[in-house]
C-alpha cells in the first residue's frame, strides 16, 4: 500500500500528490522516476527556424514570430530536444514532465505566449524544416502529463 502526502509547500500553484514509494519505472520511461502529479492535458510542438531554409524572408519571419528564434530559452539555456515550454506559475523551471504516450521525458526551461494553465505544454522539436515537420505532425495531441522527480 502506498502512503500519500498532500502538501502545498512546493512552488506549484495547484496541489500535488507525492507518493511515499520506492522509485519505479513508469511505462515507457528509461529511468526510475517518482510520480508527483498526473493530469490530462495537451502537448504542441515548436521549433527553431533556420534562416537559409525559407524561400522568402516573410516565411522565415512568420516562423520566427510563431516559434521564436530557437537560440535561447527564457531560463537562459539553449533549447534542445527535451526542452519544454510551460506556464511557470504551475511548473517552475527545472520541473520534469513525462508523457507516456510519446515516451518523452523533458524539463521545463521555456515559456510561450500561448501556453496558459497547467494542462498545456509545448515541446521543442529541434531546428530547421525537419523540426518544423515534426512539430506540425505533433499538432495538438491529448496526452497525460506526469510530473516527476528522479
Amino acid at each position: 500500500m502506498t502512503s500519500i502526502i498532500f502538501s502545498s509547500t512546493r512552488a506549484y500553484t495547484v496541489p500535488y500528490v507525492q507518493p511515499l514509494a520506492n522509485k519505479e519505472l513508469l511505462p515507457g520511461a528509461k529511468e526510475p522516476l517518482i510520480l508527483i502529479k498526473k493530469i490530462k492535458g495537451h502537448a504542441t510542438g515548436y521549433f527553431g527556424p533556420k534562416k537559409g531554409e525559407y524561400k522568402t524572408r516573410q516565411g522565415y519571419l512568420k516562423a520566427t514570430a510563431m516559434n521564436g528564434e530557437g537560440k535561447k530559452t527564457k531560463s537562459g539555456t539553449t533549447p534542445r530536444i527535451g526542452t519544454i515550454a510551460a506556464d511557470t506559475r504551475f511548473y517552475p523551471f527545472g520541473t520534469k514532465i513525462f508523457i507516456p504516450e510519446l515516451k518523452f521525458l523533458g524539463t521545463v526551461e521555456d515559456i510561450g505566449s500561448g501556453i496558459k494553465g497547467p494542462r498545456h505544454i509545448d515541446i521543442f522539436c529541434g531546428h530547421g524544416k525537419s523540426a518544423e515537420k515534426v512539430a506540425r505532425n505533433l499538432g495538438r495531441k491529448t496526452v497525460t502529463l506526469i510530473i516527476v522527480r528522479s
